[in-house]
């Protein structure tokens, strides 16, 4: 009697945890996908640098992928009263555990190190590869977006432009000299009409009033105080904190589901036979 509610127990963990996290898999990999289009994230990347953030992006499709998997392994598995699917399940929970573990130790080790390189990226994505203010190569498409869509200008500040290529080119707007593009300008984006049309560089010098370029460049008091790099690093942080917390608590839901999963397959009156 003990052990067949011992089993009921474990079943009803597993099927209703197991369910409730394949849909939560699926709400995550549609929010990744929003993440991606919506929020501008692929225009970001070519400001920040490809290497770290499409690495984590590829870790997190690939852990959506391993949990709707595994999800899908425990529903079943209880379903079907199949110990080999449950067995399968115990495995993917185990290596799960470790892979949760050993993300935690690496980012321990190279956490700090991996924000702290956004800063030497954008610069040198700002310096060098920055072509101009209606340019729609991807570079200068993904600095534009980000001083309008987090109204910043710069790394740091608007003098960063004046160590760049582009400054060195002498550009100028409506017959104002540029120090900064113009998508530094407080309002840039209403000018602009949105920032769909930023991301499309589907914008012109006739985008701009004349009295709009006029007070940005001769009134300090019209452009974007501060930098990207403080923002970005924030929504990095941010990012971190709230992965870290579900990481946290989807350690210990997966030792409770290990031990439920274990005492099936070890159970007597659970097996394939039961469903004959």
């Amino acid at each position: 009697m003990c052990t067949t509610i011992k089993d009921l127990v474990s079943k009803i963990i597993i099927f209703v945890v197991s369910f409730v996290l394949l849909l939560v898999s699926l709400a995550m990999l549609v929010l990744l996908i929003y993440a991606m289009v919506g929020t501008n994230v692929n225009e970001l990347i070519e400001v920040i640098g490809h290497g770290q953030l499409s690495m984590i992006m590829y870790v997190l499709y690939g852990s959506i992928g391993f949990a709707l998997l595994t999800s899908a392994l425990g529903v079943l598995g209880v379903f079907l009263k199949s110990k080999f699917l449950l067995s399968l399940y115990s495995v993917c929970m185990v290596v799960s555990l470790l892979g949760m573990g050993s993300l935690v130790i690496m980012w321990f080790l190279y956490g700090t190190e991996a924000i702290d390189s956004v800063e030497t990226q954008m610069y040198d994505s700002l310096e060098y590869s920055y072509k101009g203010d209606f340019s729609t190569d991807p570079v200068s498409i993904g600095w534009n977006l980000v001083q309008v869509q987090f109204e910043v200008c710069g790394v740091r500040n608007k003098t960063d432009w004046l160590q760049s290529d582009w400054y060195a080119a002498n550009n100028t707007l409506q017959g104002q000299a540029q120090e900064f593009p113009v998508t530094c300008c407080q309002g840039a984006k209403g000018q602009i009409g949105g920032l769909d049309k930023v991301t499309a560089g589907d914008f012109s010098e006739d985008s701009f009033e004349a009295q709009f370029v006029i007070d940005c460049y001769t009134d300090e008091t019209k452009v974007n105080g501060g930098g990207g790099k403080g923002k970005l690093e924030d929504a990095l942080q941010l990012s971190i904190l709230y992965a870290a917390a579900a990481g946290a608590a989807a350690t210990l839901l997966q030792l409770v589901l290990v031990c439920a999963a274990c005492h099936l397959v070890r159970s007597d009156t659970f097996s394939d036979d039961d469903k004959k």
